[in-house]
């Protein structure tokens, strides 16, 4: 039996029972695999991955649910940036699903680790946060490689948010960050009118 996970492959034979298949070296393979992803900057596709996980589930420690929460924070994290960067003419459908997907793993991952450890879920969901938005800001950056002048300005109409955010006008604030961090004609920047 062949699990792909995009570039991520690894055979199985059935010879034995169905326990020895989920063996610990299977599961830690996959977890170290998990690691490895978790560096590159590719999408993986969230049916590939959750059929691989549905096969080991049972098999992962507790301890190590951390690995697949911030393996799923992370792909949704780059599937949310493609999404909201993509043009609002022609929308990314594939990234949009996939985001949604990717949602999904990442609150099922997460009730799995919180049975175990119970007061980790507001920890787990702030660093959710920090890692979809150091996606967008790496997506941000890559958009803006070329273009100083226009760094320059979503630099400081971003301290201006900023600001506004530390003065009380949330709202205004948040107008402004989602400007500075989304290129016009963009789904992330129709979001923010």
């Amino acid at each position: 039996m062949v699990y792909t996970v995009k570039n991520f492959q690894f055979e199985q034979s059935f010879g034995g029972s169905m326990k020895s298949l989920y063996s610990d070296n299977t599961v830690y393979w996959f977890l170290s695999r998990l690691d490895a992803f978790s560096h590159e900057e590719s999408c993986i596709p969230c049916d590939q991955f959750r059929q691989a996980l549905q096969n080991l589930s049972e098999s992962i420690p507790s301890k190590d649910l951390f690995k697949v929460v911030d393996f799923s924070a992370n792909q949704l994290g780059q599937w949310q940036a493609r999404w909201l960067f993509s043009s609002k003419s022609a929308p990314d459908i594939d990234a949009t699903r996939e985001t949604y997907a990717w949602q999904s793993v990442w609150e099922v991952s997460l009730d799995e680790l919180t049975k175990s450890f119970c007061d980790v879920r507001d920890y787990v969901s702030q660093r959710k946060e920090l890692i979809c938005f150091k996606s967008l800001l790496k997506k941000n950056r890559e958009y803006n490689r070329d273009k100083p002048l226009i760094t320059l300005t979503y630099s400081l109409v971003s301290r201006l948010a900023f600001w506004l955010n530390t003065v009380g006008l949330k709202t205004v604030g948040t107008f402004f960050y989602k400007m500075a961090l989304f290129p016009p004609g963009t789904i992330g920047r129709l979001n923010s009118f």
